[in-house]
């Protein structure tokens, strides 16, 4: 099915959920050939490109995934933290704390003084930060 032009259609919203999410660099390597028209060049040969984007998937994948695990105090604090959070809504030490524990576990380093207290651009950074911390907080209780 070919890209619909006008995105407030029904064809449009169909088109794009059936589209693929783009899992890592392999898949975006796809894209490209395809766009530019090298793999129109192949006519259905087998090059491999299979197995080559799916070691490129695995390499360097789109989404973070954890790469530590809470240290039992962490682990504590953010269980704290947890029971204790009302909607959406962070004070300063709730920042620092996700601040430091996603920094721990992802290897991503924001900075509180870097997150305004009244735009929603940094409300959506923390609520991000929130729903990975927490997406690794119940690998614990199941």
């Amino acid at each position: 099915m070919k890209k619909p032009k006008d995105k407030r259609t029904k064809e449009y919203k169909e088109w794009k959920a059936n589209q693929k999410p783009i899992e890592g660099l392999g898949d975006v390597v796809e894209k490209i050939t395809q766009f530019v028209g090298i793999k129109h060049f192949i006519n259905g040969k087998d090059c491999g490109c299979d197995k080559r984007k799916e070691k490129l998937n695995k390499l360097f994948p789109v989404n973070r995934k954890p790469l530590r695990c809470f240290s039992p105090e962490q682990y504590n604090l953010y269980k704290e933290f947890v029971e204790n959070r009302t909607l959406n809504l962070w004070n300063e030490t709730d920042i620092k704390t996700l601040i430091d524990l996603y920094a721990h576990v992802f290897a991503v380093q924001y900075h509180s003084r870097d997150l305004c207290r009244n735009c929603q651009g940094s409300a959506k950074i923390l609520f991000r930060i929130t729903e990975e911390l927490d997406r690794v907080y119940d690998t614990y209780n199941d």
